[in-house]
């Protein structure tokens, strides 16, 4: 018997997720400007919605927060991206993440910089993410870097603080090179 009410509350969880996810989704979707296919799940949160562009099946996961200091920057987002679980993006100098991306759980990525004084006006710095990346968890991309190259690899727990070339593999802290792909 307790078997069967285990089983039961926890499809009845399955479900209620699923819901959260819908509504969530249904939400968004009316929001920001975007294609067909994309999920958004449950406790996400956006600033300026109406500047975000997001291509064909992109997934963003639980806890997702996309904020700009600014409102007129612009968030792109390319086909096939998925941002999973609780990472931070600050689009404050415009971002733009190429096609079938990813960005793994906790990963932050910042656009903007107050200088040594945090008290400082912000000031906006651009940063393109090309096609094909994969930037693990946990990592952080600091405002200095402008360019991620298509077919990059950023491990998990790396600290981005220059540039990285196409199809090559960074990590630790700093991040440096450790592989040409």
């Amino acid at each position: 018997m307790k078997r069967i009410l285990w089983s039961i509350s926890k499809l009845g969880l399955k479900i209620v997720r699923l819901i959260k996810r819908r509504i969530s989704t249904l939400f968004w979707s009316i929001m920001i400007n975007h294609q067909k296919g994309i999920r958004i799940d449950y406790n996400v949160r956006m600033m300026f919605p109406n500047n975000i562009v997001c291509g064909k099946n992109c997934i963003f996961g639980k806890g997702v927060r996309i904020y700009s200091e600014f409102s007129d920057s612009l968030l792109k987002i390319g086909d096939g991206v998925s941002i999973n679980e609780n990472c931070l993006i600050d689009f404050s100098g415009n971002v733009d993440i190429g096609d079938k991306t990813v960005v793994s759980r906790n990963a932050v990525i910042y656009s903007h910089s107050h200088g040594i004084n945090p008290y400082n006006k912000p000031v906006k710095k651009e940063l393109y993410i090309g096609k094909n990346v994969w930037i693990g968890s946990n990592a952080l991309i600091t405002e200095n870097v402008s360019y991620i190259g298509s077919g990059a690899v950023v491990a998990a727990g790396a600290i981005v603080t220059k540039n990285v070339e196409e199809k090559t593999i960074v990590g630790g802290n700093p991040a440096r090179l450790i592989k040409t792909i």
